[in-house]
């Protein structure tokens, strides 16, 4: 019998712990700290467009969200 892959979701943060939306239930915005000072901790737009692009490769599901 043939199996179906499982679809998976991923969470990324591009801007990191620099991000100002202040939602009270984010786990991530405490991290500044673990950052040098003056250094921008900010995913490359080319990386990101890198990451998205082999996710909706690995993405066995016909809709990508």
């Amino acid at each position: 019998m043939a199996t179906v892959p499982q679809g998976f979701q991923v969470f990324i943060k591009p801007i990191g712990s620099l991000c100002n939306l202040g939602c009270r239930y984010c786990y991530y915005l405490d991290k500044e700290h673990l950052y040098p000072e003056g250094e921008a901790f900010q995913m490359q737009g080319n990386l990101l467009e890198e990451y998205i692009a082999q996710h909706i490769e690995a993405s066995p599901d016909q809709i990508i969200t």
